[in-house]
């Protein structure tokens, strides 16, 4: 057998066995993953029913506070910007927002809006509801507001002309255009992380928000004028000298 054909076979059978051992390993972290992901979602599961009093309680609570959701929600960074004028009125009916893990925390979770009786639609409740399938594909699905004539605030409110019904041409930026997207989104992340956890912080306004970098680059500014000061200084100096 040619030498050089030799040293690549030993070579190929030498990687076979490495990524035979390789292969072994991979399979038995890939079974820890899983079990860990396992007990994490039993643990999640257990604390979820912790929650669950505890957060109808704080719901309780806060609706005898007036104007608390549209108050923590415009006191979000994110959240705050969606709301036109319309949705402020109308917030001022909602009783209670809340997001709903599903059961088994894996297949997705809901957030779900409580209005008392009010001006603008006859809905009681509003829903936006994200479904995980079994095999990773996301559903989203929400609730059809039934908006009272001339109160849809999202500028999609059929018009009777000439005997047709034409879809509005207005453009909206209001909040509740939301339930009419079906794409994926990170406002449904932002409610859901981030808002919902602790929406008593953002009707106080305890937010930090990032440093401003604009005092660094004044001081920056200032020393970079001193440092032009002085040299003006010095050639001062220096003509004074020469005379």
């Amino acid at each position: 057998m040619n030498p050089v054909k030799k040293r690549q076979k030993l070579a190929n059978e030498q990687t076979e066995q490495l990524f035979s051992e390789l292969d072994g390993v991979q399979e038995k972290i890939e079974a820890l993953d899983q079990e860990e992901n396992d007990k994490v979602i039993e643990i999640t599961k257990h604390y979820n029913q912790q929650r669950k009093p505890q957060l109808a309680k704080r719901n309780e609570i806060i609706a005898k506070v007036p104007d608390f959701w549209l108050t923590a929600f415009r006191n979000h960074p994110v959240l705050g910007g969606l709301l036109v004028d319309e949705d402020v009125e109308i917030f001022k009916s909602l009783i209670s927002l809340e997001v709903i893990e599903a059961e088994d925390v894996k297949s997705g979770f809901k957030i779900a809006l409580n209005f008392n009786k009010n001006p603008f639609f006859t809905n009681s409740t509003i829903t936006k509801e994200y479904t995980y399938g079994d095999d990773g594909d996301l559903k989203i699905t929400a609730s059809q507001i039934n908006w009272k004539k001339g109160k849809d605030p999202t500028g999609k409110e059929e018009v009777s002309k000439g005997g047709k019904r034409l879809a509005s041409d207005v453009e909206s930026l209001s909040f509740f255009c939301w339930f009419g997207e079906e794409d994926d989104d990170e406002l449904a992340e932002v409610v859901r992380t981030d808002f919902w956890p602790n929406p008593v912080k953002y009707y106080h306004n305890l937010v930090e928000l990032p440093e401003d970098d604009d005092d660094d680059d004044d001081d920056e500014e200032d020393e970079e004028g001193d440092e032009g000061e002085g040299d003006e200084d010095e050639g001062d100096e220096e003509e004074e000298e020469g005379k």
